[in-house]
């Protein structure tokens, strides 16, 4: 058995009207898409690390996230990981919510070291199928679990859901 610890990770996920969710196309695996995420600092708080990420990843600048999922979800690495994770067995996520009504077009990706190619609004199951093998029972999760919480956020709101084009 692996004894090497877990990395604490936040993931963020930002949404829209039509429930899509701001995905990066990966800049060393294109094809593959994910949702911004990162490792949370020594004496970082969890959302204080996805503030951070946001806006490294995506050149996104957002305030404290509207919501946040109850549990951390975690996954183990299963091949060559990027250069500062050989450390861990893999990430356990904090995963927090953002709802943000803007043109993907507009971001910055290289306000940071990029990461991504390109960022564009996609469906949540889509990227379920589309993240690379080892993360897709956490994406699995997060279709389950963060979809239900855009609906009641945005009927919270009183914002009209607008199917996408």
């Amino acid at each position: 058995m692996n004894q090497k610890p877990l990395r604490p990770n936040a993931g963020i996920i930002v949404f829209n009207s039509s429930k899509l969710v701001l995905a990066g196309e990966r800049l060393d695996t294109p094809n593959y898409w994910q949702l911004p995420q990162g490792g949370i600092d020594p004496g970082e708080q969890p959302a204080e690390a996805a503030i951070r990420e946001l806006y490294e990843e995506m050149g996104l600048r957002m305030p404290q996230p509207d919501m946040e999922l109850e549990h951390w979800l975690s996954y183990e690495f299963n091949g060559p990981v990027n250069e500062g994770l050989d450390d861990y067995r893999g990430q356990t996520q904090k995963w927090f919510l953002y709802y943000w009504h803007g043109d993907a077009a507009h971001l910055d990706l290289k306000t940071h070291q990029q990461e991504f190619s390109r960022v564009e609004w996609k469906e949540l199951s889509f990227l379920a199928t589309q993240i690379v093998h080892f993360k897709r029972s956490v994406y699995q999760q997060l279709v389950e679990t963060a979809l239900p919480m855009m609906d009641h956020f945005l009927h919270q709101k009183g914002i009209e859901y607008t199917p996408a084009t």
